[in-house]
């Protein structure tokens, strides 16, 4: 809830950032160019990248 004094909005604290972490599969460069570039199909592209391929290319090129 927030607190409402005279004008003043006040909000609860916001819980501590939690660490976050990555990481990656090593992949060869032909596994990019062969599977994901010439083979992926419309549908595998948007399930795996979450984005059309043309959206995901423009990104790239920025």
């Amino acid at each position: 809830k927030f607190l409402n004094t005279k004008n003043r909005s006040f909000s609860p604290p916001l819980p501590p950032a939690k660490t976050r972490s990555h990481w990656m599969k090593v992949r060869s460069k032909g596994w990019w160019e062969r599977i994901v570039l010439l083979e992926f199909t419309d549908q595998e592209w948007k399930q795996n990248f979450r984005m059309s391929r043309a959206s995901f290319m423009k990104l790239c090129s920025l």
